[in-house]
């Protein structure tokens, strides 16, 4: 009873009380965000009341300050005064009064909301007051109603967001001269958004710092910000809110289902809708919750900093589990080793070794894999057949028989499950490890789909793309039997359809197809087996839909129908992405689509996918090898020669070690152009050797491909051709390619270079130094806009976008 009137008169009190509460100050630095000033304006116009939201740290009361500083207005903040505090302006038909509700957000109280309605109502409604709601969070459900009937204007944080020109103007107003570099880095550590808190820290860190090491500041920086949050927003949350969102703030996106596994409490939904309340951090769409990137960072931070070990470890090990039931298993397998829990990796890395090898992320894992004992991984059938597939995609064929030796070793000395276990994985393995070629592999196919048949075996998944648009340069090299296309297809197609389970829907006509292409058959003829495999490759995998896109895109690239090409790809994206699909599988879209960039001699775009391409200098990736392939041919159209030499180098040493007899040949007509175009003879004897293993095959169009870059190649060398009608054919097409696309690999000549100003030449070099342009424009004595003029007729003159690109094609060019 005694606590029910203390409540009581704790209410009465809180009602009665007139707590008044300082105007923000205005900061003479702060600096006007255009997008936010020009809504208010709009709103302002026609005294529509405004709903400021943005997450902690962007600046709303700051801006509002800023923006009011020479008027006169009434300010309230929600988290320090009730509703009753809130007192009405006295009526005046002459002058608007103006009304500002600050920290109106974490009201979860019924009785506090039913009264800070009953007062924005009354407020809204009067025409001689305009009002000014300040809030972490989104429109409240509560508060939702008033907010439609009086259509109440929203400012977001993208709108308080500072441009770069701001930010500049920001640290100038600081007394702070940063360099281009040192701007990009700052703008790039506020996420490209222009965050006003960040900002402000990292000037307060400058001028106690320097500027000199920004590494550093950006580090003392971000633990300010962190700090700040802790003390500003954690610690006004209630435990049951701050417990939720650190179990939480390790999965950054969920469900229920995984925030009840990562909490153990049937009340998170609940939980979750009071979250919402306190600030915009967190969001709901589509049954997925999203913590905002920035407050999982520091919710992090302050699970590493406020925790015990046993607690930490618990919640890892809870999202890591979350990770693998969604199929993540690099994700698990990384928390799983900040907290390191031997058990759980070892768990994970069996889940992972069952999944097929195009999609499993072997490559990636690799370090988790090698760092297995040899006994932990003898413990498993699982394992000892990833580690023969991860050592054959890494080049290093001794350790991948090793681990099959192992691997038939238990088979023989076991009974039973384990023993079938063990066969199945040994028959994948005689299919699938790519350093074995094709050979064999069709009599293994025909008695592997005898015993699917007589349901005496099931084989894991596996893919034989590689989630790369072709099938006969995918997860094998199938050239040999291109030469016997349609004999195949009669006799070994059904079995190997069989073996293939899923990946088996479409892949005789799709491999039809694409060997008729190769072959140069008549194109109509391709696009009919192309358009049926990929038809019947819906009902399976998207990676054989993938090659039925790749094949109709060559068909139309290579009868000068670019524009049908881009559509084409443009549908299987939406699917690809629709499905989920695999990001490698990506990778090797955006790849396909550099390549049609080139023909089309567009740099922008290829400039733009090579910044994106993987670094053959890092680590050599097999998987990457259509990439690296679409790189050389970069290299070639932009004159690095020594580049193309070395990264063709390590792809004709991968092509021979693994079989691959396509590359081999892709590798020597490319080794032609680059010599032809260095003047080394050689190169005669290197495309001769290509098209007599490309005659071979009757493999016309990888060599017509190359158009332009290779016309004047088979018109001056003298070739040895044993079928004339090869012969002919090749020319002919090849000849077409190249009208159809003159510039595709043209290369610079000095008659091809862009002309450009000797000032913009000068200005160029100047920002390749790192000098900002109004460094520049005194330098050179001309005005800052003058700069930006050249810089914008230079960026089109290089076909790039940004000043970066316009400096790496200026030094591709040798211009500077």
């Amino acid at each position: 009873m005694t606590d029910i009137i203390e409540e009581y008169f704790d209410k009465i009190e809180y009602r009665l009380e007139k707590k008044r509460i300082e105007k923000p100050t205005v900061d003479a630095r702060y600096v006007r965000p255009v997008e936010a000033t020009k809504k208010i304006r709009m709103a302002g116009n026609v005294n529509q009341t405004v709903w400021i939201k943005s997450v902690c740290g962007y600046g709303k009361t700051s801006f509002i300050a800023d923006y009011l500083k020479n008027r006169k207005y009434d300010y309230y903040s929600a988290q320090e005064q009730s509703p009753y505090q809130v007192e009405m302006p006295e009526p005046n038909e002459k002058k608007r009064s103006i009304v500002v509700i600050d920290d109106f957000y974490g009201i979860l109280e019924e009785e506090l909301q039913e009264a800070w309605y009953e007062i924005i109502e009354k407020l809204v409604k009067r025409e001689d007051i305009w009002l000014i709601i300040l809030s972490r969070c989104a429109l409240q459900s509560w508060i939702n109603p008033l907010a439609i009937k009086y259509v109440f204007y929203q400012i977001t944080e993208k709108d308080l967001e500072w441009q770069k020109s701001q930010i500049e103007e920001y640290f100038e107003k600081w007394g702070l001269e940063l360099s281009d570099t040192v701007k990009e880095k700052v703008y790039e550590t506020t996420r490209k958004k222009g965050h006003p808190l960040c900002l402000k820290i990292m000037a307060l860190t400058m001028t106690e710092e320097g500027v000199g090491d920004i590494a550093a500041v950006i580090k003392i920086s971000m633990e300010r910000f962190w700090q700040y949050l802790n003390s500003h927003v954690y610690e006004k949350w209630n435990s049951e809110i701050r417990d939720a969102m650190i179990r939480l703030c390790l999965l950054e996106e969920f469900d229920m289902e995984m925030a009840i596994n990562m909490t153990s409490n049937r009340r998170i939904n609940i939980i979750l809708k009071n979250a919402t309340e306190m600030g915009d951090f967190l969001s709901y769409s589509d049954g997925i919750w999203t913590i905002e990137k920035a407050m999982c960072n520091s919710l992090i931070q302050r699970l590493q900093q406020n925790y015990d070990i046993d607690y930490i470890k618990d919640i890892y090990t809870k999202a890591g589990d979350c990770f693998r039931m969604a199929g993540n298993i690099p994700k698990a397998l990384e928390l799983y080793e900040t907290v390191n829990n031997k058990v759980r990796i070892y768990e994970a890395l069996v889940d992972h070794a069952r999944e097929n090898m195009a999609s499993g992320h072997y490559y990636e894992l690799k370090n988790y894999y090698l760092k297995l004992t040899e006994e932990e991984i003898e413990g498993s059938v699982e394992l000892m057949m990833a580690v023969s597939i991860l050592n054959s995609v890494l080049m290093n064929e001794e350790a991948s028989e090793y681990w099959y030796k192992k691997l038939e070793k238990f088979a023989q000395t076991h009974s039973g499950e384990p023993k079938k276990e063990a066969k199945m994985r040994l028959i994948y393995l005689d299919i699938a490890l790519p350093h074995r070629g094709s050979i064999n592999l069709i009599n293994i196919l025909k008695n592997t789909g005898t015993l699917i048949f007589n349901h005496k075996l099931f084989l894991p998944e596996f893919s034989v793309t590689s989630n790369l648009p072709s099938m006969m340069n995918g997860g094998k090299d199938f050239c040999e039997w291109s030469k016997k296309d349609d004999e195949l297809a009669r006799t070994i197609g059904k079995p190997i359809c069989l073996v293939l389970g899923k990946y088996g829907k479409g892949f005789i006509n799709l491999a039809l197809a694409e060997s008729y292409l190769e072959k140069g058959s008549d194109f109509y003829e391709v696009e009919l087996k192309a358009v049926r495999g990929k038809m019947e490759a819906e009902a399976g995998k998207i990676e054989q839909s993938f090659v039925g896109a790749g094949l109709l895109a060559w068909v139309s690239i290579l009868t000068d129908h670019m524009a049908n090409a881009e559509s084409i790809l443009e549908g299987f994206e939406e699917l690809a992405k629709s499905q989920e699909a695999n990001n490698q599988l990506f990778n090797n879209l955006e790849a396909l689509r550099c390549r049609m960039a080139l023909y089309k001699g567009n740099s922008s775009i290829v400039n733009d996918w090579t910044s994106e391409a993987p670094d053959e200098n890092d680590d050599f990736f097999v998987m990457d090898r259509f990439r690296y392939l679409t790189k050389v041919r970069v290299y070639l159209g932009n004159n690095r020669y020594s580049d193309a030499s070395m990264l063709l180098a390590k792809l004709d040493y991968y092509a021979s070690k693994l079989k691959r007899t396509y590359i081999e040949i892709e590798c020597k007509i490319l080794s032609a152009i680059l010599r032809y175009r260095q003047n080394d003879s050689s190169y005669e004897a290197v495309l001769q050797d290509a098209i007599s293993q490309a005659e071979s095959y009757h493999f016309v169009r990888i060599i017509s491909r190359e158009g332009v870059a290779i016309l004047p190649l088979l018109k001056k060398a003298k070739l040895e051709w044993k079928d004339q009608d090869f012969k002919k054919k090749v020319e002919a097409e090849t000849s077409k390619v190249a009208e159809y696309y003159p510039e595709y690999l043209k290369g610079v000549t000095d008659t091809a270079l862009p002309v450009l100003s000797e000032n913009a030449k000068r200005i160029l070099l100047l920002q390749s130094m790192g000098m900002s342009n109004e460094k520049i424009a005194k330098e050179i004595g001309t005005s800052v806009a003058n700069v930006k003029y050249h810089n914008s007729e230079t960026y089109k003159k290089l076909g790039v976008k940004s000043k970066a690109q316009a400096v790496t094609a200026a030094r591709n060019l040798k211009i500077i």
